[in-house]
């Protein structure tokens, strides 16, 4: 499997485990009938750590919207060259470390595991057109 596809893997996968993250901590703090409810009111315990679950999650579903489409370009037209593959690490690290530096460690260390998809994402477009 080419490191692109490992990149929607990464992508998909942190993803999926952030939501069940939050879906967990929300049981613990707000209780299972908050959960099973139509949650028309903020969760009654959230917290630090849920509200930075919330924008985790809400920040891995933004990244996704963006990555996924190009990665699936690439994989339709071919494309494949050292701008994507590089670009594809850069935003595997970025994603995996993304997550754990944001609920528990400083503001630096996220922005610079944000960083890896930030700029990693307009070098594979460029290698898309250009690679």
């Amino acid at each position: 499997m080419s490191i692109e596809l490992w990149s929607l893997f990464a992508v998909s996968g942190m993803l999926f485990v952030t939501i069940a993250v939050q879906a967990a901590h929300m049981d613990l703090t707000s209780g299972i009938p908050y959960v099973l409810s139509n949650r028309d009111a903020p969760p009654p315990k959230e917290g630090v750590l849920g509200q930075r679950l919330a924008r985790a999650v809400r920040n891995q579903t933004e990244g996704s919207a963006v990555w996924v489409p190009l990665v699936l370009v690439a994989l339709l037209t071919d494309t494949f060259n050292a701008y994507t593959y590089w670009a594809s690490v850069a935003v595997i690290v970025g994603r995996v470390l993304y997550v754990p530096f944001y609920l528990f460690g400083p503001g630096l260390l996220r922005s610079a595991a944000w960083s890896g998809f930030f700029f990693g994402t307009p070098v594979f477009v460029y290698g898309l057109f250009f690679g």
